[in-house]
Order: structure tokens, then C-alpha cells, then sequence
């Protein structure tokens, strides 16, 4: 597994846990009290299931985010008529230019629905390898910041669960935290479509790519 992976998948599962500890502290239900006055093999065991937990766990919360997006993505695409997908947020007139970069056979007709195929290729295929380095970091920091997001929304659902007390304290911050991360995941998003949109219109080739 690659180190951006990596990241993303074990970030989030430490926003669920400790937004669910901050619950617990603030709102004196003493669940993890209770946890640690459990004998010492006990205690490991909690810690080695959590521990061996935490990237099945952030690989879910990844799986969620993503399920999400698509569901957004069909729903967009009803509404506005046309194919639209989270991943490739690029426009027509974009699409248009990187169309004869792709050295697609002459009797290829432009087909707009397929711009998710038309950004993977220009993208890995022909930016310079710099280019596409910057535009998966920017990319792998607004999966990290809409996966934190989902795993704040978990970190609810799991207090609920478990009967862990919700202060309004708690509930504020969460909320504060959840809307700093979806802005940065916006961000990160909008910058990657423009930095692509913007690429498309340089006089770039396979070779030089």
C-alpha cells in the first residue's frame, strides 16, 4: 500500500476515536473509566483490536465518503442531464482540449460522457510527472479531509450507540471541526479541477509528458 493511502486510511480513525473519548470526558459517562480499570491482559486486548482495527476501519469510513460522492454524482447527473462525477469536475470546453491530445483514432467522435476516461488519461498519461505529483497530493488531501468529516459524522452515530452523553460543548466543536475540514475538502477539490482545466490548455504532448 502506498504511503498516500496509508495516510488516508489511518487520519480518520483517530478523528472518530478521539472525538468519542472527547464525548465520553465532557459528558462524565466514564465508558473509558470503566475500560481502564479492566485487568492488564484485558486492557492489551482492547488496544491490540483497536490497533489492528484502524485501517479496516479507515478503509470503511473511505468506503462510506465514497458512496456518498457517487450517490451525489447520480443525483447531479438526473438533474442536470448529463454525466457528472466527484472525481472528474472538469468542464466541456476543457474535455474539448484534451481531446486531441489523447490521440484518439480520427474517426473518434468527442464524447463528452465519457470525461471521466478523458481526465484519467490526460492526467496520468501526459502531465509531466511533477504536474501529476501535485495534483494527487491536492487530491489525497481532500480525500483525508472528506473521509475526517464522515468519521466526525460516525463519531455521532457511535455515541448514540454506545449511550455516550452529547454536551453542547461537544456537539459545538464537532460541528466547527466538521465545517473547517468540508471547507479545506472544497478547496483541495476546486484547486485539482483547476489545476487540470489549466493544464488542458497548455501545448503539452505524449512525449513531453
Amino acid at each position: 500500500m502506498d504511503q498516500n493511502r496509508q495516510i488516508r486510511f489511518l487520519i480518520p480513525p483517530f478523528f472518530l476515536l478521539a472525538s468519542v473519548f472527547l464525548a465520553d470526558f465532557l459528558s462524565c459517562s466514564n465508558i473509558f473509566n470503566s475500560i481502564a480499570a479492566l485487568p492488564g491482559n484485558k486492557i492489551l486486548a482492547i488496544v491490540a483490536a483497536l490497533g489492528a482495527s484502524t485501517i479496516p476501519l479507515g478503509f470503511l469510513i473511505g468506503v462510506i465518503t465514497i458512496a456518498f460522492l457517487n450517490l451525489y454524482g447520480i443525483v447531479l447527473s438526473k438533474v442536470k442531464g448529463e454525466t457528472w462525477n466527484y472525481e472528474t469536475g472538469i468542464s466541456k470546453e476543457t474535455c474539448k482540449k484534451i481531446w486531441p491530445k489523447l490521440e484518439i483514432e480520427l474517426n473518434s467522435r468527442f464524447d463528452f460522457q465519457k470525461r471521466f476516461f478523458i481526465s484519467a488519461t490526460f492526467d496520468h498519461g501526459i502531465l509531466p510527472k511533477e504536474i501529476n505529483g501535485w495534483i494527487m497530493r491536492r487530491w489525497n488531501a481532500f480525500n483525508i479531509n472528506s473521509n475526517c468529516v464522515t468519521a466526525l459524522i460516525l463519531s455521532i452515530v457511535a455515541c448514540h450507540f454506545f449511550s455516550i452523553g452529547m454536551t453542547l460543548i461537544w456537539l459545538l466543536t464537532t460541528i466547527v471541526i466538521m465545517v473547517l475540514l468540508f471547507f479545506n475538502a472544497r478547496i483541495a477539490w476546486y484547486q485539482t479541477m483547476q489545476m487540470i482545466e489549466f493544464q488542458a490548455a497548455r501545448n503539452l504532448n505524449k512525449k513531453e509528458g
